[in-house]
């Protein structure tokens, strides 16, 4: 697949099931890796989660995008969000490293069960999808210029 094929494809939202599946393992706390969209021989794509991260005498040429992934964060993870007041007195989590997300009318914290809390936190993550979309389309689409910058670069050599 040529690159302007592969960029159309990213610019027509062809490939947003798979950007979104990146983004939501960066949320899942997956290991440290690198997380994957890739390419059949078939044109067909998917996510893949590489947790070495291997480098050299492994096939890299259909790998469309990658980001390299720490881990660590798991957003979904309840133990890791503590439950709080907001301003307007209303039941709310939050984290060291994230902002106050509203849970909802609870006026007694303990009322906010492990579910609510994967609840609110999935909910904020569908509703911020689309942005999240936006910026990684972007990031897909330069990853892919640069790859085929570097290809044209080795077959100057």
């Amino acid at each position: 697949m040529t690159e302007k094929e592969l960029i159309a494809k990213v610019e027509n939202y062809e490939l947003d099931d798979k950007i979104a599946e990146l983004i939501r393992a960066r949320y899942e706390g997956y290991g440290q890796g690198r997380l994957m969209i890739r390419m059949t021989e078939d044109g067909e794509f998917y996510f893949d989660f590489d947790p070495v991260v291997m480098r050299g005498g492994v096939d890299e040429s259909d790998i469309i995008y990658q980001v390299e992934y720490e881990g660590g964060c798991d957003y979904f993870d309840p133990k890791s969000w503590e439950r709080v007041h907001d301003e307007d007195g209303c039941a709310a989590i939050t984290r060291p490293d994230f902002y106050t997300l509203n849970v909802g009318d609870f006026r007694d914290l303990r009322k906010i069960t492990h579910a609510d809390i994967i609840d609110t936190f999935s909910t904020w993550l569908d509703d911020s999808m689309e942005c999240f979309l936006d910026d990684e389309r972007e990031r897909v689409i330069q990853y892919i210029h640069d790859h085929y910058e570097d290809c044209a670069d080795c077959d100057n050599e």
